[in-house]
């Protein structure tokens, strides 16, 4: 519903892969995959000529996706590209007019597609047409418990999305390729696919002394190659067979590709309704029969998805457009509940939240009723929804994109996005497979696509399939967690953001993203840029960057010259020579440098961490900053082949993924979680800190319970119930108690016998 994939970036590389390949003979390149060139159709290779019905990669579909993967082609001049569709909407060459009335079928994109549009150049195209950013959005249910607001101002955008009509898209892109290939009539096919085959192991390319032994030079030149029979009566020879036909795809059924799937017991009805002023905002409400998405599409009209029963879609496609306006009125109103209103929980709840992180600019917004459809100005459509996904991605000499890989419920309008994250990444694979002159239909080269690809897809249809299960039962616990998870998204700013980059694309994860050197590199430099003069000088970043791998970068001098109490060298990449480790006072062992530039023994300082809070990174000794950071020194790094050293590195790097803002994912963060139950259970025995953990424990779940209560319709918590909690409670602080007593003793014992 809502920027960058990881994925979109390759894009903008492809093109010095694309040079470098150029730079080479296109014999050789063909030579180095053992089939034959195709940038002159009448160039011999081996003696063997390439022949007309014979393509570099074949690509069965010509909607979105699959132009997509053509048009991010930037080889095709030296590719032989062939688009399979029968379609006679890829005739369109020519602008659509902007004062039409919009087509129904639309779709949303996020600023991480229009990034890919404009790397392939087709975004200019989509902008001399119709299309409508919004940069608002809001989400809410039923029930009128909660509700959440988006902005493109929380993270920093100028806008959430853009929804465009999927002929502009299309017509982009067709006119793009245009651009690149001059006349492209000779790359589409418009015909159907009937039949292919894919080559076997035992279909190996004859050896040369077959050749001379009066071996066909047809079969030679299309051993390895796919068989692809049209419905017109053509038989064309791939290296590369590129499925983009579709949930229903040919080529999947084909190849024997499995699935794993359900339908879901529900249709979606689409159309474009018409306002008396301009809509410039997303609604999506969820109604107890699925959710109903309300999307600017500009001037003054917009595009409504409407998922229900199939029962009912099929009687609101039949009723009047008068009745069916008073419909949509009626579910984006009043209609199935009241609205969400802002009580004295959104107040405390805002203010208990306010700390946690820079607020986002939509907390304070309040809730807004959308705007009134006064009529329906095209045809309704309705068509089944389900979940499918293909056990793989690809086979030898095939790879599959879009929906004929992966379909997902539309309540996010993340298909299609996902579609193009698949045709940036493939493009790269074979981009980058042709550039060292490898085989880009090797099963091993695809095999990068779907390693890339897989695991985001899987989370995205995951991740929907279990908002729509949880929004389509209507019972009274599950309506109240609902809430709380609508009041948390609007008021818990850190959360908002992560949603938001997640549906955006800037993350794989709205919270558990995968780390990397990338992320740390550039948590140096916020640290760095967050830390005034006197605490944290420039050599300490340009240090750091340079034991990071990182080309360091020319540092500024301090205004007014040195920082108070810093050397020259206290900031180098090793410790001073005159100075100890203000923990041991000794000289520095493994030594490591603080975010604050103070030097420490590493195993000193990890030390002091294991003394200090469970889950809090340790303060440093000498000027009391919090140490979120650690970089060891060069001379310990060099020696990193002793045991002893390698271990307190291991601690140092343990640290900086916990506190160094290192992103990390879910395995991370479970595999940490027994260090952190032990580091509890040793806190519950210090008596310094159980009394005060039992008052946080305690004040937490008064807080839970009583958001329970209030928040629910119905009385969920009897008061046999609330006797249990209540045991519950006191059983926790009396075994508290205990605890702290047999701390207390624990400590006289140590004393009495000579300890500190």
């Amino acid at each position: 519903m809502l920027s960058r994939g990881r994925c979109f970036p390759a894009a903008s590389r492809i093109r010095p892969l694309v040079r470098a390949f150029c730079d080479v003979p296109p014999s050789l390149q063909d030579a180095a995959a053992g089939v034959p060139s195709s940038q002159d159709h009448t160039e011999k290779v081996d003696d063997v000529k390439a022949r007309p019905d014979e393509l570099d990669i074949a690509i069965v579909g010509g909607g979105m996706v699959g132009l997509a993967v053509a048009s991010n082609m930037p080889l095709t001049k030296h590719l032989r590209v062939g688009i399979i569709d029968s379609n006679p909407a890829l005739k369109s060459r020519n602008y659509l007019k902007k004062d039409g009335v919009p087509d129904s079928r639309v779709s949303t994109i996020t600023p991480a597609t229009i990034s890919f549009f404009r790397d392939i150049g087709a975004w200019d195209h989509v902008q001399q047409q119709r299309l409508a950013f919004f940069g608002k959005m809001q989400v809410w249910d039923y029930t009128g418990l909660g509700y959440t607001r988006y902005s493109a101002r929380d993270v920093g955008k100028e806008y959430l999305g853009c929804v465009v009509e999927n002929k502009v898209l299309c017509n982009s892109l067709l006119l793009r390729l245009q651009e690149e290939n001059g006349d492209i009539e000779k790359m589409i096919y418009p015909t159907r696919l009937i039949s292919l085959a894919l080559p076997s192991k035992s279909r190996q390319a004859p050896t040369r002394e077959a050749i001379s032994s009066g071996y066909p030079p047809e079969e030679l030149n299309r051993s390895n190659l796919v068989k692809l029979e049209l419905s017109d009566g053509q038989t064309l020879y791939s290296k590369l067979v590129v499925g983009a036909d579709g949930s229903k795809s040919n080529v999947r059924q084909t190849a024997g590709i499995k699935t794993t799937g359900w339908n879901y017991p529900q249709s979606a009805i689409i159309c474009t309704v018409e306002h008396s002023t301009e809509n410039d905002c997303a609604w999506q409400r969820f109604l107890p029969s699925g959710p109903i998405a309300l999307l600017p599409i500009g001037d003054n009209y917009s595009n409504i998805v409407w998922t229900m029963s199939p029962e009912e879609s099929l009687r609101h496609k039949s009723m009047s457009p008068e009745d069916f306006v008073k419909s949509v009125n009626n579910a984006l109103d009043f209609g199935y509940g009241p609205h969400p209103h802002s009580g004295s929980l959104d107040y405390y709840m805002e203010k208990l939240f306010s700390d946690i992180g820079s607020t986002a600019a939509s907390t304070k917004e309040c809730f807004e009723v959308p705007p009134k459809a006064i009529g329906v100005v095209s045809e309704r459509m309705a068509f089944p929804l389900s979940l499918k996904h293909s056990h793989d991605y690809i086979s030898k000499r095939l790879a599959l994109v879009g929906d004929a890989a992966h379909t997902v419920h539309p309540l996010a309008g993340q298909g299609v996005n996902l579609g193009f994250g698949d045709a940036a990444a493939l493009a790269k694979v074979i981009a980058e497979g042709v550039s060292v002159g490898a085989d880009f239909g090797d099963i091993s080269l695809l095999k990068r696509y779907e390693n890339d690809r897989k695991a985001a897809n899987v989370a995205m249809a995951a991740l929907l399939d279990g908002f729509q299960k949880m929004y389509s039962v209507d019972f009274g616990p599950l309506n109240v967690l609902r809430a709380a998870a609508f009041h948390g998204a609007q008021y818990i700013s850190p959360l908002k953001k992560n949603i938001i980059s997640y549906a955006m694309g800037d993350a794989k994860w709205p919270l558990f993203l995968g780390g990397g050197g990338v992320e740390m590199s550039n948590r140096i430099e916020a640290v760095a840029a967050e830390s005034n003069s006197t605490s944290c000088p420039p050599k300490f970043l340009f240090s750091c960057r340079r034991r990071l791998g990182k080309k360091p970068r020319t540092p500024r001098p301090l205004e007014g010259g040195k920082g108070k109490g810093m050397s020259s060298s206290s900031a180098s990449a090793v410790p001073p020579e005159d100075d100890v480790c203000s923990v041991c006072h000794d000289r520095f062992r493994i030594p490591c440098q603080a975010n604050c530039s103070h030097w420490f023994c590493g195993e000193c300082i990890i030390r002091v961490w294991n003394h200090g809070p469970a889950v809090q990174p340790c303060k440093c000794p000498i000027c009391r900053r919090l140490i979120n950071l650690l970089v060891p020194a060069n001379v310990s790094i060099d020696n990193d082949d002793d045991p002893q050293i390698q271990h307190v590195l291991g601690e140092v790097q343990h640290y900086n993924r916990i506190f160094g803002g290192t992103p990390r994912n879910l395995t991370q963060r479970l595999q940490d979680l027994p260090f952190f139950i032990r580091r509890l259970f040793r806190e519950l025995l210090d008596p310094q800190r159980t009394l005060p953990l039992v008052f946080r424990a305690r004040m937490v779940m008064m807080v839970a319970l009583s958001a329970i209560y209030v928040l629910s319709p119905v009385d969920i918590l009897p008061e046999n119930v609330l006797g249990l909690f209540g045991f519950f409670d006191d059983f926790l602080v009396l075994l508290i108690v205990f605890l702290h007593l047999a701390a207390v003793y624990r400590s006289l014992l140590l004393y009495r016998h000579g300890g500190h």
